[in-house]
């Protein structure tokens, strides 16, 4: 199965992606070279091969599920000294040429 250039430029219409001519044919030699590697990998017999281990099989802690917002280690206060009223604050354009 390979990608045409016309399938590429269409997807990237799709993505509402604006590619020059070079990119177009860049892209669908690189894709169709990706599917190649897949259509190798998929000849290949795996059923002797074990499957391998990985984090899924491990149990995962879980924490208990309290609904309600989640503590924090210090308030967001403390992450900025422009704060007021629960907002963070930024100065002005004007305040930081008068700073500057």
């Amino acid at each position: 199965m390979a990608v045409t250039r016309a399938q590429v430029e269409y997807v990237a219409a799709l993505a509402r992606l604006r590619l020059a001519s070079d990119e177009a044919e860049r892209f669908t030699a690189q894709l169709n070279g990706i599917l190649e590697h897949f259509e190798a990998l998929s000849a290949l017999d795996t059923d002797a091969i074990a499957a391998v281990g990985g984090a899924a099989e491990g149990a995962a802690p879980l924490r208990a599920d309290i609904p309600g917002a989640d503590t924090l280690a210090f308030p967001p206060s403390g992450l900025t000294s422009g704060w007021a009223e629960s907002f963070f604050t930024v100065p002005t354009p004007e305040a930081l040429k008068e700073e500057g």
